[in-house]
């Protein structure tokens, strides 16, 4: 997702879902981790190889499940993270 907000990859860029001022004052006006593009990215990438081999078996369903385990997991520990910027990269008025 990071290669997102840094405009390395060409079919995605920032989530621009957060927005506005915070509690303390802050104008948000950054360029978030695009985690729908990671997450979809991931299930294309990580996931394909094991519907290929049939979703009978049990192995791939197996791997299918832990994907999609090890993706919640990892969407449900995000964390907004603010940078402050600026000569000092203080974020004091």
């Amino acid at each position: 997702t990071r290669a997102c907000t840094r405009g390395e990859l060409e079919r995605c860029g920032c989530d621009r879902k957060v927005r506005g001022v915070s509690p303390e004052g802050f104008q948000w006006s950054g360029c978030s981790d695009n985690l729908s593009y990671g997450v979809a990215f991931s299930q294309t990438f990580v996931d394909e190889p094991e519907r290929a081999k049939g979703l009978s078996a049990g192995r791939p369903l197996m791997n299918l499940h832990n994907n999609e385990a090890g993706r919640k997991a990892i969407l449900h520990n995000m964390q907004v993270e603010c940078k402050c910027h600026g000569v000092s990269g203080s974020c004091e008025l």
